[in-house]
């Protein structure tokens, strides 16, 4: 996909009809749950994602091994019924799912937000390029994931 092909899609979400409440669908449908607002994902953290539901997420948006827990130690977990992620993993799920809705919403398309998940960019002055999907399993690269996607749908990058 060209940049330009990114770059038409980039209208504000005001113009498609799209708000907030179509990023915490889509954080819902991901988890299978209903989720209106940050108290809802403080608590399935809380909770920890289950292990099965974290194997689903992982192949749907292309999550790389050992972004959220050692590939070892997700195996061990997947084969009980009732494994669940810790908390510090489940926080880097959200975060990774928190990312992809925001990009979805801004280009309207899973397919692109994939895309350009995927796809190295200079998102950090005077570095090299790294891809979103690899700082969103970090809090701080989350932050400035939302940060960028936010500019972009006002017009500010």
């Amino acid at each position: 996909m060209t940049s330009d092909a990114i770059t038409r899609k980039r209208e504000p979400a005001a113009t498609r009809g799209h708000g907030a409440k179509d990023v915490w669908s889509t954080i819902g449908s991901m988890f299978g749950r209903p989720i209106t607002g940050e108290a809802d994902l403080l608590k399935l953290v809380l909770s920890g994602v289950p292990a099965k539901r974290y194997a689903v997420l992982q192949t749907k948006l292309g999550i790389p091994e050992g972004a959220v827990s050692p590939e070892a130690t997700h195996r061990n977990r997947i084969s009980k019924k009732a494994a669940r992620l810790s908390v510090d993993e489940s926080e880097r799920l959200v975060g990774i799912t928190r990312v992809f809705a925001l990009a979805t919403e801004l280009f309207g398309d899973e397919k692109v937000a994939l895309h350009w998940m995927h796809h190295p960019a200079r998102l950090m002055p005077g570095d090299d390029p790294v891809k979103p999907i690899e700082l969103a399993a970090l809090r701080t690269g989350v932050r400035l994931l939302e940060d960028r996607i936010r500019k972009t749908q006002h017009g500010i990058i």
